[in-house]
């Protein structure tokens, strides 16, 4: 009974902590992780389309003849050279052609004007072709590759670049996020928050831990409680069961209980006896107290303590009979208890006396 009981406070509190673990763990750091990581492709991309409008600014002036193309070129990469955001603003965008060859690159100017067709990163991939043609089949895209870190010529690392071409010129213009410093910044958000809800978690848990232990004592105390009370009843129902007199209890309506020596002076069996009403057994309505009060079970008042009446046999023989009457409370409802005492042999002497 113990271990149910144990079981029934223990198990939801550790259920509730490894829930607590898997929601944080699960589900919501990996979808902090997709929301960050879609939240820098939506800024690459619009970044690229901010830099890509300098371009047609560039373009419209040339076609308005406030400048030669020429000139709108050399402007566009001076202004490309020079246009620079993020930490310590050192991100950068960078320009390229369809043939492919380099326009304008502010950290590798040694590959301006150069031919890029067999240049390929640490993977073998020939990333300046792959971006020709991803601009020649959709205009503007993705494309994951290896580069250099920023200005650092010797490292290496996976880069994701949005790139959008300028048709007029046959120009692509690029700019990307380093995968590795984005992910950084989510281990970075990823420990705070481990750390933020491990602080919780340890919260959540002392608090638990505190209801499981009242819930436990609360549980013992329950336990003895009910020990005691199993007791007290053994007691109290071997008492009834020796007494003398007959003894009749009711609660409610309907379903006596009756000792050893009131089924035999009835001749009733205890099952009978659970069928009968109070009626069935004593004459109530006859004998110098007249009937029950019949707001006890409520009021737990009695005025008739004790009267003369009968008790009726289950063949319907009345017996004559004292009967003692007096409210008991089981729990949160009251009982009556009757004793019954049997007079017809005190009667029989009387009347001979009489004689």
């Amino acid at each position: 009974m113990a271990g149910k009981s144990l079981s029934r406070i223990v198990l939801p509190t550790l259920l509730t902590v490894v829930l607590f673990v898997v929601a944080i763990f699960v589900v919501f750091i990996p979808a902090l992780e997709r929301n960050m990581m879609a939240g820098k492709r939506e800024m690459t991309r619009e970044l690229t389309t901010a830099a890509w409008n300098i371009l047609a600014n560039l373009e419209e002036d040339a076609v308005a003849g406030i400048m030669t193309r020429g000139e709108a070129k050399e402007e566009a990469i001076r202004q490309i050279r020079h246009l620079h955001y993020g930490p310590g603003m050192r991100d950068y965008f960078w320009v390229n052609d369809m043939t492919p060859r380099m326009v304008v690159h502010p950290y590798r100017p040694d590959l301006e004007g150069q031919e890029l067709a067999e240049l390929r990163d640490p993977d073998g991939k020939r990333v300046f072709m792959e971006i020709v043609d991803l601009v020649r089949q959709s205009g503007a895209g993705f494309v994951e590759y290896r580069w250099q870190w920023q200005d650092e010529a010797g490292r290496g690392t996976p880069k994701l670049s949005y790139v959008k071409g300028f048709e007029p010129w046959g120009w692509i213009i690029g700019t990307g996020i380093y995968i590795e410093d984005v992910r950084q910044k989510i281990r970075r958000l990823s420990h705070h928050l481990t750390l933020v809800s491990l602080g919780i978690l340890a919260g959540i848990s002392a608090l638990l831990l505190f209801v499981v232990v009242q819930g436990l004592r609360t549980e013992r105390l329950r336990a003895t409680a009910v020990e005691a009370l199993r007791e007290s009843e053994e007691r109290y129902r071997s008492l009834v069961e020796s007494a003398g007199e007959s003894i009749i209890m009711t609660q409610g309506d309907v379903g006596l209980y009756a000792n050893a020596r009131a089924l035999s002076e009835l001749g009733y069996t205890a099952a009978e006896m659970a069928q009968l009403h109070l009626e069935d057994v004593l004459d109530l309505a006859h004998g110098t107290g007249g009937g029950i009060h019949t707001g006890w079970e409520q009021t737990g008042e009695l005025p008739i303590l004790r009267h003369e009446s009968a008790i009726r046999r289950k063949d319907g023989t009345l017996v004559p009979a004292v009967l003692s009457m007096s409210p008991v409370r089981m729990g949160e409802t009251m009982a009556l208890a009757v004793v019954a005492t049997n007079v017809s042999e005190r009667r029989r002497l009387d009347e001979q006396r009489d004689r």
